[in-house]
């Protein structure tokens, strides 16, 4: 579908950004599954084996742990940090 990064970002190594599932669930024959765009803002730091889901948003000046699963929206200025990601920490900044 779509994955957007911002300027000024920090991707590391063995990461995964999906904006689908890569196969269709069907259920009642319906498709229940959409490919979803990933949208991560500006000056994001994303660090080693992170995973980042379908139809994420992930905020301007936001981190990303290292083998973190995003899952969800992560905020601008916070740590995102787990499997699934969850906030840690907010009100942050990184050099």
């Amino acid at each position: 579908n779509e994955i957007r990064i911002g300027s000024d970002c920090a991707i590391s190594w063995e990461c995964q950004i999906m904006d689908t599932d890569f196969h269709e669930v069907i259920e009642n024959r319906n498709k229940v599954t959409e490919n979803s765009s990933v949208i991560i803002g500006n000056h994001v730091l994303v660090c080693s084996k992170v995973t980042i889901l379908k139809g994420v948003v992930i905020g301007d000046n936001a981190v990303i742990a290292a083998g973190s699963v995003v899952t969800k929206d992560v905020p601008a200025g916070c740590i995102a940090a787990g499997s699934p990601a969850r906030v840690v920490r907010k009100n942050i900044n990184w050099k």
